[in-house]
């Protein structure tokens, strides 16, 4: 690799967590994985519908900076979909056979909670609210 130039103007971003809640969120993206445990999953990637300055911060204040992308796991064991069900459902309005990208776009509602690890705060979709 040569040498790279830099933008000097360029900005450092961080992400800044929400305040825990229920937030509509759009699916955008997915990565199928396999746990430690030999199990297979996806990775659901998500993004906040709101913009970051009507949502607030972990503070209750208004949110400083954007908000990061969201992450929601499922499980594709067939005793063990729950959570998948609840994704698919809530995207495409029934339980059936689907192709992920069919949900790329889509929005579902998440309760949305923080999460610490090594001492930083983010968000995750702890689950899938069904719009019944």
């Amino acid at each position: 690799m040569g040498r790279i130039k830099v933008n000097p103007e360029a900005e450092v971003r961080s992400f800044s967590p929400v305040k825990a809640g229920t937030y509509l969120m759009k699916i955008t993206k997915s990565e199928e994985k396999t746990s430690e445990k030999g199990n297979s999953y996806i990775k659901w990637q998500l993004a906040f519908v709101d913009s970051p300055d009507r949502l607030l911060g972990i503070d209750g204040q208004a949110l400083k900076g954007a908000p990061g992308n969201v992450f929601f796991n499922t499980m594709l064991n067939p005793d063990m979909q729950w959570n998948l069900r609840a994704i698919v459902e809530g995207a495409l309005s029934q339980w059936r056979d689907f192709d992920a990208n069919e949900l790329y776009g889509k929005e579902i509602t998440c309760v949305i909670t923080e999460d610490e690890y090594q001492g930083e705060i983010s968000n995750k979709c702890s689950r899938v609210v069904l719009n019944k």
